[in-house]
């Protein structure tokens, strides 16, 4: 059994002695830390904040594995540079991504609507 809370915890129960077993503490910057909900994929305890984050939680070594960011609007600009995506949010979200892993890095956001976006210099 699980439990996501607004207090920046998931929660790893177990049913039959009622105790919790594991913690997972997110550091908590801003209230878009809160954890909204989990759930099982394969080994790994996946965890959704309030800013869209997904947290693929390893029960074992009590950390996340994995950490997977992105945009939790719509997109409304991209540019693509040296094997980087940079891409702008209707709620003013920039993010960089790996163009071969994947993986995502949020380099600012904003509560501005961006319609176009121009990177510049060698990133």
């Amino acid at each position: 059994c699980f439990a996501a809370a607004s207090n920046y915890t998931v929660k790893l129960w177990d049913t039959e002695t009622q105790q919790c077993v594991t913690t997972f503490q997110f550091d908590a910057k801003n209230v878009e830390d809160q954890q909204l909900g989990c759930i099982w994929a394969g080994e790994f305890l996946v965890s959704l904040s309030l800013a869209g984050v997904l947290s693929y939680l390893d029960p074992a070594t009590g950390s996340p594995s994995r950490v997977l960011r992105g945009h939790a609007k719509s997109i409304e600009a991209m540019e693509v540079r040296n094997k980087k995506i940079y891409t702008a949010s209707f709620d003013g979200r920039k993010t960089v991504w790996d163009a071969d892993s994947g993986d995502a890095e949020w380099i600012s956001g904003g509560n501005q609507k961006i319609m176009d976006m121009r990177v510049t210099g060698d990133n």
